[in-house]
């Protein structure tokens, strides 16, 4: 993967959030829970508000969940709504994980 697709996933904060949720699990996870757990990160409250869950299911679900399965980070299942992290997934974490000079991670920027 080269630094203009990495770019491309870590510029928008949803999509690194997808990652975040999906890392370390080894089972898929539902868009509904995926949106849930995004949404109360985004809010700060649990539950998050209904508004909130659903701008981030539809936001996930039309844009963000098949760009990342068009890049072959994530395996998106739109029929059944099932999101499972795929292997090339690792090479974007470890992006995310990168301090800069500054003190920053790339999640962070």
């Amino acid at each position: 993967m080269d630094a203009r697709e990495v770019h491309e996933v870590l510029r928008n904060t949803r999509r690194r959030r997808v990652i975040e949720q999906l890392s370390g699990r080894l089972e898929p996870v539902s868009l509904r829970e995926l949106a849930e757990q995004i949404a109360a990160i985004e809010t700060g409250e649990s539950p998050p508000p209904r508004n909130a869950r659903d701008s981030v299911y539809n936001s996930l679900h039309q844009t963000h969940l098949p760009k990342l399965d068009e890049m072959d980070i994530v395996e998106y299942d739109k029929n059944r709504k099932i999101i499972r992290l795929r292997r090339r997934a690792k090479q974007v974490n470890r992006y995310m994980r990168v301090v800069t000079d500054y003190g920053f991670s790339w999640a962070q920027l």
